[in-house]
């Protein structure tokens, strides 16, 4: 595959999203579990995940709830995620699969704010930004979220990003 780095850079900064709520999120479900826990002398289940991301996420529904708690446990084990639960600070590659397992989930506002974003700081007009990151972040796979976090843009990624900028008239708006 061949790579087209340095022509926008991460489109989703590392830094953002630590900086956003995916972070502070899993730092409540990591305090909820840390409770669950001590009250259940460590009898960590999957159900513990679930309705830990759920109080989280007020807005995710039942079904993301489940498929995020899912992800995360599929991708960790059930065993180093509570340990990932219970230390006091996230590990950044924790942080990086919650956000994916977010965006995997359809729960993708997170994606499209923090593009938008970049969008803007990459020369996109403002007018356009918000057009172009929901056309982009509606046909997003997760080796295109790869592509954003890593600035490092595949053809297929550079493809779909300037289908999108052409889908929001933003590829030479003054004409």
């Amino acid at each position: 595959m061949h790579q087209k780095s340095g022509y926008l850079g991460p489109l989703i900064r590392k830094e953002a999203y630590r900086r956003n709520r995916p972070r502070g999120a899993m730092a409540l479900v990591a305090a909820a579990l840390t409770v669950v826990l001590a009250s259940c002398g460590s009898s960590f289940q999957r159900q513990d995940v679930v309705d830990s991301f759920s109080e989280s996420y007020p807005e995710a529904t039942d079904e993301q709830s489940a498929c995020v708690a899912d992800g995360l446990i599929d991708r960790f084990g059930i065993d180093e995620l509570e340990q990932q639960l219970a230390a006091p600070d996230l590990e950044p590659e924790f942080e990086e699969a919650q956000f994916r397992e977010l965006f995997a989930c359809g729960m993708d506002g997170d994606v499209r704010v923090q593009l938008e974003e970049q969008l803007i700081d990459s020369g996109v007009g403002e007018e356009n930004a918000p057009c172009v990151a929901e056309a982009l972040s509606g046909d997003l796979t997760d080796d295109d979220l790869g592509v954003l976090l890593s600035g490092d843009i595949t053809d297929e990624f550079y493809e779909k990003f300037f289908d999108a900028m052409d889908e929001c008239g933003a590829i030479n708006p003054d004409k």
